[in-house]
């Protein structure tokens, strides 16, 4: 006798399919994983391109509790709860062998009542390594001068040291008993007179020389120095 048609307006739905469908593409582009939960703490979406440094894969955990998931991680249970009680805020942290950052923003529904958790996690290993390489490089950049400007300070001081042994030894007779005291002042001088010359070398203002020595008299040397 006839049809009888039931329609549906799912502009709404569709629109949102095609925005949840658009954001999961962009979070598999990008190297971030974004991870929203409802207010019971259950994981309803899970999504981006970095999901595998974690050894996890898009969606895996939905449905499952975040609290469970994070049994051993006490530090980031404590940043769930700071989300869940509606504050959002950013906190550095680490997971294996990564370093990452995340940012947590409270979901809320139409009538402005929270309705879960978004997080957005960057992973900032490389940025992290790259500022202690750099800190490191600073470090080593300040100890180089420091030592260019001890080991300048230094030959000045043994200038005075070994011009005065000179001149003391050519004022000594032959045998004085200073004399082997005098001479040891001038063999210690050298010595520093090396050091020295290594520290600058060290800085960048010297060059390092290399040549062959006798291993047992460089220690002969060494262990008499010592015994004196």
């Amino acid at each position: 006798t006839g049809t009888f048609h039931v329609a549906r307006d799912i502009t709404e739905r569709r629109a949102l399919s095609e925005a949840r469908e658009l954001l999961s593409r962009a979070a598999a582009a990008a190297p971030i994983v974004i991870w929203a939960i409802d207010m019971e703490g259950r994981y309803t979406l899970l999504e981006g391109g970095a999901l595998g440094r974690y050894g996890l894969r898009p969606g895996e955990l939905v449905g499952q509790s975040i609290f469970e998931f994070n049994r051993d991680a006490p530090e980031r249970l404590a940043e769930v709860h700071r989300g869940l009680a509606g504050e959002a805020f950013t906190t550095n942290g680490a997971w294996r062998d990564t370093v990452y950052e995340a940012h947590y923003v409270p979901l809320r529904d139409a009538s402005g009542a929270q309705s879960g958790l978004m997080a957005v996690v960057l992973d900032i290993t490389e940025r992290v390594r790259a500022a202690e390489s750099r800190a490191r490089a600073d470090k080593l950049e300040a100890l180089t001068i420091l030592a260019g400007g001890v080991a300048h300070d230094f030959n000045n001081l043994l200038v005075g040291i070994l011009g005065n042994a000179a001149l003391a030894l050519l004022e000594l007779p032959e045998g004085s008993p200073a004399r082997p005291i005098l001479q040891e002042i001038e063999d210690a001088a050298r010595r520093l007179a090396d050091l020295s010359r290594q520290m600058l070398a060290f800085s960048g203002r010297g060059q390092f020389v290399r040549q062959q020595v006798d291993v047992n008299a460089v220690v002969a040397e060494a262990v008499a120095a010592a015994a004196r």
